[in-house]
């Protein structure tokens, strides 16, 4: 039943389509200055910064083993790096949906895998173990957030200043991290023509892959991980605040905004100096004339109303994201309900407007 409801919704989309065609989907043309548009102003550059900020990073790190730096600016560059990182990641795409060189290389586990192991940290550290290979839960930023922010600073900069293994493996987490986003940098660099140059529709073309890509991540990273997992949306009400980002920093909140917010951007096609483009989503569905399924403005305004809805919710939490977790607070039950309206426009009528189809799959219903 399900499917046939989807099926007639999506005939209805199609026949309430300006123009003389059913789908006046973007051309060939428009998805080549897309596709470079997309690969080379935002996604490039998103590289750029966060490869930078990581470097800072790095080299705070050592400054402050060295006595150079204080603790608090080691936190900042930290907090930094971490948000560019929010910028960046939705181009890694989803785990089932990557594209470019994260097909090889998911930069996401790497970086953001959490909560981190505790433990598994500490038998590192005393063991002496930097060779991080794929031990995912005790490296990336959510091990660096136990790291720095374990504790009181005066506690903190106790324990680093015990001994030296606990820069060292600061340092191997930092190192790890620049290595893995160097070569998905690099690899973009050599292969970013020939993606560009598939411009053909369908799941093969790299428009496809991109859509597919951003979807399953706003779905799966942002509101999954993010928001919906620990407040006991897929765990029949049990809530898991010690799974949330940033537990120890405390940083959940304006991070789960500013990934939010990069989605926003990304939609708009804004550059690293706030400007927004035509060569864009949003400029792609308002070149297709389609309206919204249950409203007479296009659907391209109608989307970016709804993120916009969203984003002022996430704003809008006040308090310590643990408690309102355990709580199961109503803003955040709101905040939830916004991003379910947005799946669902997306997969449904964005998807069909641009005569796409979902190349991947997930088991929560929407």
């Amino acid at each position: 039943m399900r499917n046939i409801i989807l099926g007639l919704i999506a005939v209805f989309v199609l026949s309430n389509c300006k123009g003389d065609t059913s789908n006046d989907k973007a051309s060939i043309v428009e998805y080549n200055e897309y596709l470079e548009y997309t690969i080379n102003e935002l996604l490039i550059e998103n590289y750029s910064v966060f490869i930078e900020s990581l470097v800072e990073l790095k080299d705070s790190s050592i400054a402050f083993e060295n006595g150079g730096h204080s603790l608090e600016e080691l936190k900042q560059k930290y907090l930094n790096s971490y948000k560019n990182w929010q910028k960046l990641c939705l181009y890694e795409g989803g785990s089932g949906s990557r594209f470019g060189p994260s097909l090889d290389n998911y930069m996401q586990k790497y970086a953001n895998t959490y909560p981190c192991n505790v433990e598994k940290i500490e038998e590192a550290i005393l063991s002496d173990d930097y060779e991080l290979d794929v031990k995912y839960t005790i490296q990336g930023f959510p091990a660096i957030d136990y790291l720095l922010f374990n504790g009181t600073s005066s506690e903190v900069e106790n324990d680093f200043s015990v001994e030296n293994k606990r820069h060292l493996f600061l340092q191997a987490i930092i190192d790890k991290m620049i290595v893995q986003v160097s070569e998905n940098a690099t690899s973009w660099e050599n292969t970013k023509k020939d993606f560009i140059a598939n411009s053909q529709s369908g799941t093969n073309g790299s428009f496809s892959k991109i859509l597919n890509g951003i979807t399953e991540y706003y779905e799966q990273q942002i509101r999954k991980a993010k928001l919906a997992y620990p407040l006991g949306v897929f765990t029949q009400g049990t809530v898991y605040p010690a799974d949330i980002e940033t537990l120890y920093s405390e940083n959940s909140i304006e991070m789960l905004s500013i990934a939010h917010k990069g989605f926003v951007d990304f939609y708009l096609g804004k550059n690293k100096d706030g400007v927004s483009s035509d060569k864009s989503l949003k400029g792609l569905l308002i070149k297709t004339e389609v309206k919204a399924f249950d409203s007479d403005d296009l659907l391209a305004d109608v989307f970016e109303e709804k993120l916009n809805i969203c984003q002022e919710k996430i704003d809008n939490i006040q308090g310590d994201y643990f408690t309102l977790m355990e709580n199961k607070d109503s803003s955040l039950e709101e905040v939830y309900a916004a991003f379910q309206d947005i799946i669902i426009l997306l997969k449904l009528e964005v998807f069909t407007a641009l005569d796409d189809e979902l190349s991947y799959s997930d088991s929560d219903g929407d």
